[in-house]
């Protein structure tokens, strides 16, 4: 629900106003998520024609449109704000809420997939390439990155 409401409580029903005007970009990520390399996501966001950067979610066994939730940017003025609350009730995952928020700008092609992103346990993103991971197992992987100087 949490992360539902990330994407809800900035454009409260009713309101004028919400939390993120005036910025161009948002960038939504779980704290465990690392952002490798920014230079794709920079380049991305200077380009017009984009206004969601995001990972898509495949799921094995399921045909639902899903966005993964670990790491997403978009521009605010660009979000379907109604898809959002109604979908707050009616998707049973963030992942199917963002994944229906997004159709209008699917539906548009204003939607940059992350290159070389992966999928790895429990749906995690990984993936050599990618400029952007949310792997658990990623200091063991790479133990001086933390130390690095």
């Amino acid at each position: 629900m949490g992360a539902k409401r990330a994407m809800t409580d900035p454009w409260p029903e009713n309101a004028t106003s919400g939390w993120f005007d005036g910025y161009d970009w948002v960038v939504r990520l779980n704290p465990d998520v690392l952002v490798r390399n920014d230079i794709w996501l920079r380049e991305t966001m200077l380009n017009e024609t984009v206004d969601l950067i995001a990972i898509n979610y495949r799921h094995p066994r399921e045909t639902w449109v899903a966005l993964h939730t670990d790491f997403y940017a978009f521009r605010p003025e660009k979000m379907d704000i109604l898809a959002l609350r109604n979908g707050l009730r009616l998707q049973p995952t963030a992942e199917q809420h963002m994944g229906a928020a997004s159709l209008p700008l699917r539906a548009a092609n204003r939607i940059a997939w992350i290159p070389g992103a992966e999928h790895g346990q429990d749906a995690r993103v990984i993936g050599q390439n990618s400029p952007v991971i949310h792997e658990h197992t990623y200091i063991k992987k790479c133990p001086n990155y933390y130390n690095a100087t």
